[in-house]
């Protein structure tokens, strides 16, 4: 029988206040989203989605949580304990951010972090291995929710509770596959996947996990850069198409709208 675990996590790697940002400048607007007490906000919708889920949180804001309900678990671990996180941070200077990253929000962390979405989703299988699908949802996705918030909590309590196959299911945009030969882009984000979203069997969680290092590795080493996940992501499709099941959104509740069977 399946059951999907809903896996997300919490880290303040901006330290925003955002009692200071009262400007209307495009700067003070653009670093809102970034701020802790906007993400707590976020988080608080998807904590309202009645399904298991666990919830990876760094000890130093564990304190500013909102009420966490029965169905969910919290695990404290700082970043410091994500091995993809770690080895990002320990690069040299000499590895920079892509020229194409946001000044203010692409930092190293945020590479480490995003980056790290495969390893939170390992270490949720290893500690609960009773479920047979593990789902990666962003703690701050009803932020995209901006035309019908009211459907988030339905479209991810379906999500969750979809009937999946043995595929990694992920949302993508229009932008077609790359071709298997493609190099990854390593200057700008390319938007095949949303980033958002993406759901693994529990078998092919490992074989996720392996080809991601390698082929940020293999970033790193040619162009010195790191580069998004879901950049990482589209290689691994173009060159395993058989893993993925994928429908077509955007940037908005369609990511979480699983088409019926």
């Amino acid at each position: 029988m399946q059951k999907t675990l809903l896996v997300t996590a919490l880290y303040d790697l901006y330290n925003f206040d955002q009692n200071e940002l009262i400007g209307d400048d495009d700067i003070s607007k653009s670093k809102i989203p970034m701020t802790l007490n906007y993400r707590l906000e976020q988080l608080r919708n998807l904590l309202q989605c009645h399904v298991n889920m666990l919830l990876f949180v760094d000890p130093t804001i564990v304190k500013y949580l909102p009420e966490i309900p029965e169905y969910c678990n919290v695990v404290q671990m700082p970043l410091t304990g994500i091995k993809t996180f770690s080895k990002i941070k320990a690069l040299p200077n000499s590895v920079s951010v892509p020229d194409g990253a946001n000044p203010f929000k692409d930092t190293r962390s945020y590479f480490g972090l995003t980056n790290s979405k495969i390893d939170f989703v390992y270490l949720a299988s290893q500690m609960l291995p009773q479920y047979t699908h593990y789902a990666w949802v962003d703690a701050g996705l009803s932020k995209v929710f901006t035309a019908n918030l009211d459907s988030f909590r339905p479209n991810i309590e379906r999500l969750i509770n979809y009937p999946y196959e043995n595929l990694i299911v992920a949302p993508t945009s229009s932008w077609q596959r790359m071709g298997p030969y493609e190099e990854i882009n390593a200057g700008s984000p390319f938007w095949r996947f949303l980033g958002g979203i993406i759901i693994f069997p529990k078998d092919k969680i490992d074989q996720f996990s392996a080809l991601s290092k390698i082929i940020l590795d293999n970033c790193i080493s040619k162009y010195n850069k790191l580069t998004w996940e879901v950049n990482v992501w589209a290689v691994i499709e173009a060159k395993f198409p058989e893993l993925f099941y994928t429908y077509t959104a955007e940037h908005n509740e369609t990511m979480a709208s699983i088409p019926e069977k």
